[in-house]
């Protein structure tokens, strides 16, 4: 019998083309082969990228994953993040802020986006946290992003495509997910050598 897992990922794909056959649309975003996903990634980042992350409020995750990313990566790679929740200058739960200063991460004087046009427009790549998100995008009309929008965890070595939203969940599980998002960013980091930290500046 086929596991939860391998179905939800099998059904994220099949999306995938489903999207791709109703608007025509043939590009990186609707491969079948999730081994592929990495190549089409690194296709998407220029030597200064604009990287934004999304996630559905803009409060815990995505944020989190700017940061993160920012903290690990050279001066010309541009980091953004927003929401997709219509409710702006949210902060971050008092968990998340707890659980981020462990990785290095302070959220606490963070306060949330709506996505709009324009961030999508001037990104280079964009990265969601789970198949919600991806509803998300396609039902707010940005589907004309997609050769250039990926699951975060596509970049990875992972059973599971998806990091679930920690909203209400205590410190330990906040720290959880940030650890999952920290495995995913230092893992794409490796693969994509314009995030590599130059030299220079690690010294």
């Amino acid at each position: 019998m086929m596991d939860i897992g391998t179905l939800r990922s099998r059904l994220y794909y099949g999306t995938k083309l489903l999207f791709s056959e109703a608007l025509s649309t043939r590009d990186a975003f609707f491969e079948t082969d999730e081994r592929r996903s990495l190549a089409s990634i690194r296709r998407q980042f220029s030597s200064t990228p604009t990287v934004l992350f999304l996630c559905y409020g803009n409060i815990c995750r995505s944020p989190f994953a700017a940061h993160y990313l920012e903290s690990k990566t050279h001066e010309g790679v541009t980091v953004v993040s927003s929401g997709f929740y219509p409710e702006r200058n949210r902060n971050s739960p008092e968990n998340a802020v707890t659980a981020a200063r462990k990785f290095g991460v302070d959220l606490s004087s963070h306060t949330s986006s709506v996505v709009v046009d324009e961030l999508l427009a001037d990104a280079d790549i964009v990265f969601l946290m789970d198949y919600e998100n991806l509803f998300d995008f396609w039902t707010n009309g940005f589907g004309r992003y997609s050769s250039k929008t990926f699951l975060l965890k596509e970049a990875t070595i992972s059973d599971s495509l998806e990091i679930h939203d920690p909203y209400g969940r205590s410190v330990e599980g906040f720290r959880k997910t940030y650890s999952d998002i920290g495995t995913a960013i230092d893992q794409l980091i490796e693969r994509v050598p314009s995030l590599i930290r130059l030299s220079s500046e690690e010294s």
